[in-house]
């Protein structure tokens, strides 16, 4: 008993000297924006491996393993990214990356056509977003896009462009303490979890 006890303080005391620690190493990826004003806010990868990067200043950001490209805000071209604020950004089964503006509602970008697909709240339409602060995206199991906003959750469907709303007022979102959504995750057994 003594010999097996001494064995395994040997094996305690032997093994973080003969194992060795997974090492890190940081590769800086050189910019063309401003540091002083970058933020990057969300971060996601495609299907085809590309990093996707939304900037809190800065926009939209693809990076291909050796170059960076930005895609940012124009008032004159009605294709270009919703806003330069951004907050989230999702990369969808689809190939299309979903991103989230600060104050400028919703984007699609198709990148092999490089369009933007723009959604924003309006008034007028019960069925538009329900805000255009979006502060978290899904695309869930099914193809289903979860919107979280400032002002509740929405879902997407993308064959009218319409949305359904989420908020603790419905049937649906009862048990939603606050409609200020932050955080939207889907886990193995499909469960949504916000």
């Amino acid at each position: 008993m003594k010999l097996l006890k001494t064995l395994i303080h040997c094996i305690f005391i032997l093994a973080p000297i003969i194992s060795k620690g997974q090492q890190v190493s940081f590769s800086p990826v050189s910019i063309t924006v401003d540091r002083a004003f970058t933020n990057i806010v969300g971060m996601c990868q495609d299907k085809i491996g590309f990093i996707w990067l939304a900037d809190n200043y800065n926009g939209l950001l693809k990076y291909d393993g050796s170059r960076l490209v930005s895609y940012k805000s124009n008032p004159r071209n009605q294709n270009s990214l919703i806003s330069d604020n951004l907050e989230c950004l999702y990369a969808g089964s689809k190939g299309n990356i979903w991103i989230g503006s600060k104050q400028n509602g919703l984007d699609s970008f198709e990148p092999e056509t490089e369009t933007f697909t723009h959604f924003r709240h309006n008034k007028a339409d019960p069925l538009s977003l329900c805000s255009n602060t979006i502060t978290a995206l899904l695309e869930d199991r099914k193809g289903t896009l979860w919107v979280g906003t400032f002002n509740g959750l929405d879902t997407l469907n993308r064959k009218t462009g319409k949305f359904a709303h989420i908020t603790n007022n419905s049937e649906a979102g009862l048990a939603l303490n606050h409609e200020n959504i932050k955080v939207i995750y889907e886990d193995k057994e499909g469960t949504i979890w916000i």
